[in-house]
Parts: C-alpha cells; structure tokens; sequence
C-alpha cells in the first residue's frame, strides 16, 4: 500500500527531473518485516543511466524513515553492480537522527542492501521466465553489470543465482537468439559432464575455430561469447549444477579411434614415425624457446595445427593487462612455458611439410614459423600481427617462383 503511494510520487518526480515520459524497463515493489522493517520502489530505466564513475556517491537510491527523507542518494544500499537502479526505500529501523557518518556503516543500511539485493535478483529471475524476449533487452543493456556482481560476490547462492540470468548464443540456435545455460542443459545428454563456451569476437569467427570444429564434431552443443569479460566470468563460476564450465581450448575431446583406414573421401593420415620425425623437426625449428611440446592432434577439425594451453583464459587475462612495453617481453616468457603446439596428421600442409623439410628446407622453416603464428592467432594468443608480414612475403615469393618455374617448363615444352 505504502509502496504503491511511493511509486506513485517517485516516478512523477523522475517525468518532471527527465522532461518525459520515461517508462521504466522493470519495476519492482515489495515490503518485509524481517531482517529488517521496509518498504522498497526500484525502477530499471529503459536505458544505462550516464554514470560518472569518479564521482560514484552521487548514484543510489532515495532513503526514507517513516516517510520522512533521510537522505537523496544513498550508494550502500547497493551493490556496485546494480547502481543502476532507481528508487526508493522507507524503513521504520533507520533512526531519523543518525550521522551521515554512521549512515554509511550502519548495520542496518547492510541488512536493506542484503534484503534488496535478493529480491532483484529473485525478480529478474521470474522476469526472464515470465517474458523471455523482453528480458533478452534488459541482458543485452545490463548484461554488463550482471557480469561484475558475478565476480565481485561473495555469496556461492547469490552466484548460483547470478548464473540463471546470463545468456550467450548456441551454435544450435540461429544468430542473435541467446539461451540460457538452464537451457543448454536440458538438451544436453545426461552423460555430458561439460558445458562448452567458445570465446571470439563473432560468430562467424567462432565458427571458424578449429576449437569449436572438434566439439562439433562430436554432437557438443557449444555456448558463443563474444564479451571478453565472459572468460573472467565464465572462469570465475567454475561448474553450474554440477556440470563444469570448459572452454572450447581446453575440452579434451578426442578423435574416436579407426582401424586404420581412411573413409572414402578423407585424406590420408601421416604415419606415427613421421609425424614424430616432423614434431621433432618443428620444435627445434621453433626453438624450444618458443614452444613447450609438438607432437600429433588426436582431435578433430580442419586446420594444420592449434596450439594447447593450460589456464588459456588466466594467461590471456594476465597478457591483455601487461603494459605495451612489456608485451612483448611477456609474450615470449609465458608462452614458451605453457603452449604445445598440436599437429594435424592429415592435412595437407601437414603431410607435405613432412617432405618439404628436407627437400626444401629454407621455405618448410617459414611454413612451420607460420603454421605455428596460425594457431597463436586462433588461439588469441598473437601481440602483434604485423611481425609476420616479412615472413609471409617471403613465402608468397617462394610459391610465385615454383609457379613461374612450372610455367616456364610448360611453354618449353609446347
């Protein structure tokens, strides 16, 4: 009752403040007696509100005691991550006569922040079951804040929470349509012990990913994430219902074993002894320097190699923070500890590099630098891009001469 009057008053002063007719996106309203006496309006505004995140004291919701104003704008009745919401909060506990000083400390201003941040939580929750489409908008402009309060809580429930209210794209769904991972499980095979996410900046790129091929290869249904605080996020939780969150990089998902055949249409395989001469050769080629391991894929995708690291997203997070002048520096000391560089024995530029290394030795060195930098880049493990353009120059050279060469025989013998 009290609560409906509040919504009432504050959102006639939000229309006469903002000049319009500004609907909220959501609108919350409920009272409680216990832990703590209140009565609470919060708005979600149709857009994120302009914050200036020097001066963060001036965002907050409204505090009153007994209808009576304690204070405009008061931050610690909200969590950082849900300072965008409007509103305000009556409670009968808050003494009129308490210091600002106080106000902020107060046992009570934490109880209404725990008691708050519950029931939005809660709410947004019966939000996205109620009208998923809607809440898809609310996500795509406040899916940022959902973020933060995932890493910065405390809280294992509040988390679990938290959890239910992120959305990401399915390669099982058409672009643009975002489930949930409540969702994803209720498809998945009871047996699957692994959520799979992929992190890239699109989906045509995702797709691309010989880390996204092997899953799908197998029937892996695969999560896209094209926020690259999803990684910290994703990390952070761990495992959701008993399921563990894996990153497509790191799925240990391998080839099912064959007679040793090839299927009709499939290329042939580099046998045992030469891929482990060819591993060999890459690694000193590379310089041990350089790479921790090579040796032969058992996984299935497309490309001639992907690189293999442990703790991707950690080594990621630590190289994307690392200061300009010492990226490269960084780069070289952390990769060459942690990356194995996996070779694919049946693709072409793997089976010919093979032969190549001996009978051309100066334009296999290249091919092997750059298979190597292919995989780095798949892997979003590459500084700096443009160190390999004298590389690649040199071997365009090298195929325009075999061509010319091939060219100027065939005119001869004409």
């Amino acid at each position: 009752i009290a609560a409906q009057v509040f919504d009432k008053q504050w959102y006639q002063r939000r229309v006469a403040i903002t000049a319009g007719n500004d609907s909220p996106m959501y609108t919350l309203q409920f009272s409680v007696d216990t832990p703590v006496s209140i009565k609470c309006v919060l708005y979600v505004p149709q857009f994120i509100p302009k914050f200036d995140f020097a001066n963060l004291g001036q965002y907050g919701i409204s505090l009153y005691s007994r209808k009576v104003m304690v204070q405009a704008k008061n931050p610690k009745l909200l969590p950082e991550w849900l300072m965008f919401l409007q509103g305000v909060v009556d409670s009968e506990d808050v003494p009129l006569n308490l210091s600002r000083e106080l106000l902020q400390e107060s046992v009570i201003i934490n109880k209404i922040k725990s008691v708050i941040t519950g029931k939005m939580i809660s709410y947004l929750n019966r939000m996205a079951k109620r009208d998923a489409n809607k809440y898809e908008e609310f996500y795509k402009e406040y899916g940022q804040f959902l973020r933060i309060g995932l890493v910065s809580t405390e809280s294992q429930s509040e988390r679990e929470d938290l959890t239910r209210l992120l959305r990401f794209e399915s390669d099982k769904e058409d672009s643009g349509v975002l489930i949930s991972l409540d969702q994803y499980l209720d498809r998945a095979p009871d047996d699957q012990r692994h959520i799979y996410y992929l992190s890239a900046p699109s989906r045509e790129i995702a797709l691309a990913s010989p880390y996204y091929e092997n899953l799908a290869g197998h029937g892996y249904e695969v999560l896209f994430s094209y926020n690259k605080e999803d990684d910290v996020v994703l990390f952070k939780i761990e495992t959701y219902k008993d399921k563990r969150l894996t990153s497509a990089e790191a799925a240990n998902v391998k080839a099912k074993e064959k007679d040793g055949r090839n299927e009709e249409g499939e290329e042939p395989k580099l046998d045992k002894q030469s891929g482990s001469v060819l591993s060999s050769w890459m690694r000193n080629t590379l310089g041990k320097d350089t790479v921790k391991e090579v040796k032969l894929s058992d996984k299935h995708h497309s490309h001639p190699a992907v690189v293999v690291v442990e703790n991707l997203t950690t080594l990621r997070r630590y190289l994307a923070m690392t200061p300009p002048e010492q990226k490269e520096a960084s780069y070289k000391y952390l990769l060459h500890d942690n990356v194995t560089l996996e070779l694919n024995p049946q693709h072409p530029i793997i089976r010919k590099l093979a032969d190549m290394k001996d009978s051309h030795p100066e334009v296999a060195e290249l091919i092997a630098a750059q298979v190597f930098d292919n995989a780095l880049i798949n892997a979003d493990l590459v500084h700096d891009p443009r160190k390999m353009i004298p590389r690649l120059n040199k071997i365009l050279e090298s195929t325009l001469d075999s061509v010319e060469v091939s060219s100027s025989s065939k005119f001869q013998n004409e």
